[in-house]
């Protein structure tokens, strides 16, 4: 019980990294899309209110607003803003679960810990993992790969895919 208790606290840290990896990458991205539709916006509040020639006028601002509506279409086609929400969230999850792993591995010894703690424990990290819509980009893993694979530290099956790691059971 001790064992398998140690690799599913291993495989929370592992998780709440790739998340919040996810997060940061997915969030960047939001920023970095949105800065054009902020400044489009505010270049043609600018225009329109200026003497510019009408007919001119009214090609910028199918232009600028054609490029905005692509923008917004591909960070909704992409669900970014859904992207965001979930890794925070699953995020905090896998933290939680993973002091409350910590805390039955800290409180209670050895011949303590009993199938149902280690039962409830498995069935929350396997709930958090079918609530997780969306997989982790591919450099993510790689990188957290990379960076775990000879720690000892037990990592997600989500990394299996991966033919340079080994995944312990």
């Amino acid at each position: 019980m001790l064992k398998t208790l140690k690799e599913y606290r291993d495989r929370c840290y592992i998780n709440s990294i790739l998340c919040e990896a996810s997060y940061i990458y997915y969030n960047t991205i939001n920023n970095i899309i949105i800065f054009p539709t902020i400044l489009g916006s505010s270049i043609l509040t600018c225009l329109n209110s200026s003497n510019i020639d009408a007919d001119k006028i009214k090609y910028i601002n199918i232009a600028i607003n054609g490029v905005i509506t692509i923008i917004l279409a591909i960070t909704t086609q992409y669900k970014i803003h859904v992207r965001i929400n979930g890794f925070k969230a699953h995020q905090i999850k896998y933290t939680k679960l993973n002091h409350s792993i910590e805390g039955i591995l800290n409180t209670k010894k050895e011949e303590e810990i009993t199938a149902e703690d280690t039962a409830i424990m498995v069935s929350k990290y396997d709930l958090l993992n079918e609530e997780l819509i969306f997989t982790y980009p591919n450099h993510i893993r790689n990188k957290v790969i990379k960076k775990y694979e000879k720690s000892g530290l037990t990592l997600p099956n989500s990394l299996a895919l991966e033919s340079s790691i080994v995944i312990e059971s």
